[in-house]
């Protein structure tokens, strides 16, 4: 069961004071971390859901984004269609966060860090607060982003014993290689779908 008051004032110390929350965490059991992660992953995934099935209302894609939405949810409108928004976004988040986890941890030991992974798992848990909090607000979301990634810089410091600079050279370089490979299986993706 998660005590609520805690929660809510972990995800406001997270956002605000990251440093010494990390510091906080560093020997947390990982079920507590994940805890704060289904909780938080059900909560935006919500929000997700609503605002980008209203925006759909409002928002001509082209045709090449037309058929991604067609492959993943046929022809399904109003409430339907943001149940099977909130269950794709949970499931996104999921899988993100347990995929780039080792990613970002394999990078993070190629820097010299000495946290194991479930220090990893972690970093990507609470770093990814603000996101939790804002990112389903149109424009803001990508904003909230670049203080995430902040926010990870701090818990690589923290949690795998490196310096700032080694932890923004691990986490820029996963990055950048990661968003290559997604647009890479994207690319390839809408591509096969042409033909």
């Amino acid at each position: 069961m998660v005590n609520m008051k805690e929660f809510i004032n972990k995800s406001k110390n997270f956002m605000l004071s990251p440093v010494n929350s990390f510091k906080e965490v560093k020997d947390e059991s990982l079920d507590s971390s994940i805890k704060y992660f289904i909780l938080w992953a059900v909560i935006s995934s919500i929000l997700y859901g609503i605002t980008f099935q209203e925006a759909w209302k409002y928002y001509s894609s082209p045709l090449m984004i037309k058929e991604i939405e067609h492959f993943l949810f046929g022809n399904v409108y109003g409430a339907p269609l943001t149940i099977l928004l909130i269950l794709f976004f949970l499931s996104l988040s999921s899988i993100f966060l347990f995929v780039n986890s080792l990613w970002l941890h394999m990078w993070i030991k190629l820097m010299g860090g000495s946290g194991d992974i479930h220090q990893t798992i972690k970093i990507m848990i609470y770093s990814a607060t603000p996101v939790y909090i804002m990112g389903w607000i149109p424009f803001v979301g990508r904003l909230i982003g670049i203080w995430s990634f902040v926010i990870a810089l701090f818990g690589i410091r923290e949690l795998h014993g490196m310096s700032l600079s080694k932890a923004a050279a691990a986490a820029i370089i996963s990055s950048i290689i990661f968003v290559i490979l997604i647009s890479a299986f994207v690319f390839f993706f809408v591509f096969s779908m042409k033909f």
